[in-house]
Formats: structure tokens, C-alpha cells, sequence
């Protein structure tokens, strides 16, 4: 880069060259600043972390192995006479629902379940828990959760469950106690999907969110709807039907589970006409 100034040039003449020169300068450092091989030399921001899922055990719509225990119930009465003690809570065999959803990247800390409890009181009004009212709480080594009263032996029928890394899992095995049929209620998983994306914002955490939801051990059994309980549709051919995808912002779960609902109903001989 060069100018060209007469010896013995003006004072304004100076002036002038020095401007035209610091012009010359400023485009040629904002071409390089602005090229694309200048640019590809930068370090490059680092990816989020993608965030660790808990793998589902014994079959699709659990997350403890078989004789495990969901968590732990602490005993009202031994709490009272100063000896608390808390007490296992088993999830019932058998058919079941569920619902999943987590961070697609990791929120980079965990919560305590004290943490968890406080904006947790939302999960027991998801609609998948059918509790009718009538809940109470457990905590593992891992999360905390609602399960849904009564139980039977030490075994519940409905839990929701947050694990401490910030993932959700909603499991219904109702079904077990209602053979021969397999009921879906679009509205109960479009609430309770939408109704997990907004605890998980409360809770700090950021879309997009993952999500996953299905039936198994539903072969053989006839699917029912809310509006057609006295008519079922055909018998299930697959055990086991699901779907998964993201929750972003201003999506909603009507649309995204639009895919799973179709599924149920194909797999049951039926087609899936009505938006519910």
C-alpha cells in the first residue's frame, strides 16, 4: 500500500494523503477480516454437549430393571413417632404407557430432589398420570416423582418421575387392569407433552426438547378412544407402537404427535380420520 506526496507538500496536502491512506487501510483489513479463508482460520465456537439419556429397562416404558424399585415412600406413621423410615414402591407389570422428553443438549448441572419437588407439584396434574386427584410423592438415589393412589402391594400403576439430570418419564400401566383393551386419549398426550415442555422450562432448562412416546404389550388387545369406548376398533397387531421427535418453540403437540396417533390406529386395522 503506497501514497504519493510531493517533498514540500501543503499542510491540507498532508492531511489529505493521510486520510486517503487510512481509507485504503480500513478496506483492506475489513476484506481480510470479511473473507472466507480468513474466517475459516477463527477457533470455532465449541458444540453443546449432547445431552446423556437413561436407557429404558426391562422393555420400552420403564426405567428400572425388573424387582427394582421406583423409589422410596416415606412411611407417614413411623415419621410421627419420630422413627421415619421409607418404604419401596414397585411399578405394576405388565401393559403400559409412556411419555419421555428431555434437553436435546445438556444443562451443564444436575438438581436436588428438594429442587425438584418445589416446581414439581405441575407434574401431578398431567392428565397420562390419571391420578384422580389423589397423588403422592417418592424420591430414588436419582430423581424424584408423583405416583398415582392406590396402590397394591407395593405397586403403583402411575408414576412421574424427573431424574436429577432434567429428563421426564411419565409411565401409565393402568392397562393392566384393563384387558382386553388398549385406550387412546390424543388429548391426555397432547396435554401431558406440552404440559413437560413447560416443566422443563420452569426448571431452567432450554428447547429444543426431545420426546418419546408408545404403548407395549398392547398385541391382541382392541383399541378403544374416549368417544368410542362401547365400539372398539380392531385388535393391535404390533406389542409394541412409538414415535419420538423435538419440541421447539411454538410447536405444538397436537401436530407432533399427530404420526404417533396414526400409527396406533393403522396398527389396529382403523384409519385415523378425525383430528380429537
Amino acid at each position: 500500500m503506497t501514497y504519493k506526496l510531493p517533498e514540500g507538500a501543503s499542510d491540507d496536502k498532508r492531511k489529505t494523503a493521510r486520510e486517503q491512506l487510512a481509507k485504503q487501510l480500513e478496506r483492506a483489513l475489513r476484506d481480510v477480516l470479511e473473507s472466507d479463508q480468513f474466517k475459516a482460520k477463527l477457533p470455532k465456537k465449541p458444540e453443546p454437549s449432547a445431552f446423556q439419556r437413561k436407557e429404558p429397562l426391562n422393555g420400552r416404558a420403564r426405567f428400572r430393571k425388573e424387582h427394582d424399585p421406583l423409589g422410596f415412600v416415606q412411611d407417614s406413621i413411623s415419621k410421627v413417632i419420630g422413627s421415619p423410615k421409607s418404604n419401596p414402591l414397585f411399578l405394576a407389570d405388565g401393559a403400559a404407557l409412556w411419555l419421555r422428553m428431555a434437553p436435546v443438549y445438556s444443562p451443564g448441572r444436575t438438581w436436588l430432589a428438594r429442587e425438584l419437588s418445589d416446581i414439581g407439584p405441575s407434574l401431578a396434574a398431567l392428565p397420562l398420570l390419571r391420578t384422580g386427584g389423589s397423588v403422592a410423592s417418592l424420591q430414588g438415589s436419582d430423581g424424584w416423582g408423583y405416583w398415582a393412589l392406590p396402590a397394591e402391594d407395593d405397586k403403583a400403576y402411575a408414576v412421574a418421575y424427573v431424574f436429577n439430570t432434567g429428563e421426564v418419564w411419565i409411565i401409565d400401566a393402568w392397562l393392566v387392569r384393563r384387558p382386553p383393551y388398549v385406550e387412546l386419549n390424543e388429548d391426555s398426550f397432547t396435554k401431558t407433552l406440552d404440559g413437560c415442555a413447560s416443566f422443563l422450562d420452569r426448571l431452567g432448562c432450554t428447547k429444543p426438547y426431545w420426546w418419546n412416546v408408545g404403548m407395549e404389550g398392547i398385541q391382541n388387545r382392541q383399541l378403544v378412544t374416549p368417544d368410542r369406548f362401547s365400539r372398539p376398533f380392531g385388535q393391535c397387531l404390533a406389542d409394541i407402537v412409538e414415535e419420538e421427535g423435538i419440541y421447539k418453540n411454538n410447536d405444538k403437540a397436537v401436530e407432533l404427535l399427530r404420526r404417533f396417533f396414526e400409527k396406533v390406529f393403522d396398527q389396529c386395522g382403523a384409519r385415523r380420520t378425525l383430528i380429537r
